[in-house]
């Protein structure tokens, strides 16, 4: 029997696997075979065509951990660099487009409408007109956008994935990086960013060549369905001797019952729809961001973009909103935006799906979050949280910041 610590993965989704896989050399590992009915790491197969829940490719250089444990992995990658177009104000644009591209419908000046240092700031490169509908317009077609405008939070959050996606290129503003508040990999508009996809198999396959790459790992059967931590009343988990276990805790029951913060929430609707085509149409980016209100649709993608296709016969569609809609409704409407911008292209099959989702007030969330993890983890020295955020979270992100967990507790 080895005398390397034993580390525990309560469920087998990717990020269980991604951090096993990243101890496998230095610790026992033993994974409970039980996963979640829907994530998005999944995909899936409709019609003979692979599809993500969702856009997914790997940013490249994002999470050097993430990075060194999928280039660990059997599998083909297919590198590209990552591009987008836009779609507002009824028009699609490319990303970075041009600052004149506007000029037909937006003044540039500077009327000084605004008094927060970060818009003012923005009104002297874009001009008054454009904040004004990227406000108005742009954020309030998100759904999370429209949350935290109604709430009045800080501007740099209400325009948070819009300012500077959106935003025209200007030598003046080419780092993107005015939004001091809310940085994101992503804001640079100078510097490529390169993304990679698994040559064969979609996302999922990442998850196939781990459970390969661990087969010595033991995978312990488990027939119940995902589950959460279980805390008794003095909030203590059961743990195995000399074991550390990594569980999903439910943040919602643990503030609740010990008399925790948690962050107000609005709960919405999640729409994903797949659709094949009857002839290949046009795609030459890896994603359309729709920020119109015309349309519930908040971005558009095909995992054959990601290959390297410019003609792809699969688009995929993301939507959320508030209310609850039918079917019929989204449908008709993502219908008018591919009658609108791709040419009518007739749909020959869809697979429809919807799932909730928890927007979250982001006042003082850190806060909130970091009190709850740190009640159950003081109290359960063997206890590892694996779902260190509240609602989505991006996997680089994700997976790095429990790594470092893991390894602060067990060692590296």
């Amino acid at each position: 029997m080895s005398d390397k610590t034993l580390l525990k993965f309560e469920t087998n989704e990717l990020k269980s696997l991604l951090a096993a896989r990243h101890f496998m050399h230095s610790k026992n590992i033993e994974i409970i075979d039980r996963k979640k009915k829907f994530s998005f790491d999944d995909s899936f197969i409709f019609e003979g065509k692979s599809f993500d829940c969702g856009y997914h490719a790997v940013d490249v250089g994002r999470s050097l951990v993430y990075n060194d444990i999928l280039t660990s992995l059997d599998i083909q990658w297919v590198k590209s660099q990552s591009t987008r177009s836009l779609v507002f104000n009824g028009k699609k644009y490319k990303g970075n487009y041009d600052f004149n591209e506007l000029e037909s419908d937006f003044s540039f000046e500077n009327k000084n409408s605004y008094h927060g240092e970060f818009l003012k700031k923005l009104e002297v490169v874009y001009g008054s007109d454009f904040i004004t509908f990227a406000i108005e317009n742009i954020a309030k077609s998100y759904t999370q956008n429209q949350l935290w405008i109604k709430g009045d939070l800080p501007d740099e959050i209400k325009l948070t994935n819009i300012y500077p996606w959106f935003f025209p290129f200007s030598s003046a503003d080419n780092k993107g990086n005015m939004n001091e508040l809310r940085p994101h990999f992503h804001n640079d508009m100078t510097q490529d960013k390169t993304v990679r996809y698994p040559k064969e198999g979609s996302f999922m396959s990442i998850t196939h060549a781990l459970r390969n790459e661990l087969g010595s790992i033991n995978f312990v059967p488990q027939d119940a369905e995902y589950q959460f931590a279980y805390f008794d009343d003095n909030g203590k988990v059961e743990v195995e001797e000399n074991t550390y276990h990594v569980w999903p805790i439910n943040y919602i029951d643990i503030a609740s019952r010990f008399d925790l913060e948690f962050p107000d929430y609005v709960e919405t609707s999640f729409y994903l729809v797949s659709v094949i085509l009857n002839k290949p149409v046009n795609f030459e980016d890896h994603e359309i961001l729709v920020g119109d209100k015309d349309y519930y649709i908040d971005r558009v993608s095909s995992p054959e973009s990601l290959l390297g296709m410019q003609s792809v016969s699969s688009l995929q569609f993301e939507c959320e909103t508030l209310e609850h809609l039918d079917e019929e409704a989204i449908i008709d409407n993502i219908k008018s935006f591919t009658n609108r911008f791709f040419n009518n292209a007739p749909w020959e099959s869809y697979n429809f799906k919807k799932v909730p989702l928890k927007r979250y007030n982001t006042k003082d969330i850190d806060k909130k979050l970091n009190k709850i993890i740190t009640f159950v983890e003081s109290r359960n020295p063997q206890t590892i949280i694996l779902n260190r955020s509240f609602g989505m979270e991006n996997l680089s992100e994700g997976i790095k910041n429990l790594v470092k967990k893991i390894g602060g507790v067990v060692g590296v």
